[in-house]
């Protein structure tokens, strides 16, 4: 790797759990045919040396092969080890005797695979680690179908506490909680936005929400940049009046507001998530009220959207301009208006 390095070659190297942990010494323990492997496992002092030497190693990977038990004691077992749910274990563990760092574990899992490999951000998804966790690998880790692992028996510290993917809980505390199939080709996610100015007018009468209108491309900052940008008018089915009851049937699957509760239900099946992932919620609030505000909010942020914030301090009233021009420039940005204001019909 140095010399090929020396020549200015775009190469680059991975090393997988397994080198960094086992070596030949651990063959009596494992199993000659259940330790084949490849590479082979090297010697102390070739396990040494991937140590000495991280700086040149850019991933860490699992090479994860799941062969089974039986399988792996067979007259010619395949080479390979299971690795998936050991690989960000032992590698804590590593941290926790300072032979690693949690940078060298995010540049080495994340940074360096996404900048090699080109991959799209994931937005919504993270891993949740808890590094004080103690416990012995067990005989078999609980989701692969190999039922057996090379690592069993050795004490580490840090487990992998939650897992969130495009902003769905998928695994919490040693639960998968999502169905077979949620996982989704990362070169797919490309989120690719086409921007038209909107030109419909509806007077602001109305505090009606339909599905359709919160599902409807609206026009974003490629439009509201644009030399020929023309001025939408308020889509008034994209506003939502609090003065109005307190449930409004045609947006209850998406929220539920009950305000003598100050609380927020959520009913966040895939087609909804599907309808809302991406959309934009400008949030304006002229009165002070902390739960509306942040319940809104929370669930546009659950339904995979993103939230804009204005109130009196920020509004270009203060400079002479119309609550309703405000409302129409915020409308332009947004798919949906939440609007909250002391003075009822403040926009009607």
């Amino acid at each position: 790797m140095f010399e090929i390095e020396k020549k200015g070659l775009a190469v680059t190297c991975e090393v997988c759990p397994h080198h960094l942990f086992l070596c030949q010494d651990d063959l009596d323990r494992i199993g000659s045919k259940r330790g084949q492997v490849r590479p082979t496992l090297g010697t102390k002092e070739d396990q040494q040396a991937l140590w000495d030497n991280l700086d040149v190693i850019d991933c860490f990977a699992t090479d994860h092969a799941p062969h089974t038990a039986q399988e792996k004691i067979s007259e010619k077992p395949p080479p390979g080890f299971p690795g998936l749910e050991t690989m960000l274990p032992l590698l804590l563990n590593g941290v926790h005797e300072g032979r690693l760092t949690m940078e060298d574990i995010i540049d080495r899992l994340y940074r360096n695979p996404k900048r090699i490999f080109a991959i799209p951000d994931q937005r919504n998804t993270y891993v949740e680690v808890d590094l004080d966790d103690e416990w012995i690998i067990p005989e078999a880790m609980p989701f692969s179908k190999s039922k057996w692992t090379p690592f069993a028996g050795i004490k580490v510290r840090g487990s992998v506490h939650r897992v969130v993917l495009r902003g769905e809980v998928a695994y919490v505390e040693g639960k998968v909680l999502v169905n077979p199939g949620f996982g989704q080709n990362i070169r797919d996610i490309q989120h690719k936005t086409k921007v038209a100015p909107t030109h419909h007018h509806i007077p602001l009468t109305s505090s009606q929400i339909s599905t359709d209108a919160i599902c409807k491309p609206l026009p974003l900052l490629d439009g509201l940049l644009s030399p020929n940008y023309e001025k939408p008018n308020i889509h008034a089915d994209r506003v939502i009046d609090l003065y109005e009851e307190d449930r409004n049937e045609s947006f209850t699957h998406l929220l539920q507001l009950t305000s003598h509760k100050s609380s927020v239900h959520f009913s966040l099946d895939s087609d909804t998530r599907e309808h809302s992932k991406g959309k934009i919620m400008a949030s304006i609030f002229y009165e002070v009220s902390t739960r509306t505000s942040c319940s809104f909010a929370a669930a546009m942020e659950r339904l995979g959207g993103r939230v804009i914030y204005m109130d009196g301090s920020t509004s270009s009233v203060k400079k002479g301009e119309t609550l309703e021009d405000s409302i129409a420039v915020m409308a332009g940005y947004a798919d949906v208006v939440v609007l909250r204001h002391s003075e009822p019909g403040a926009v009607a």
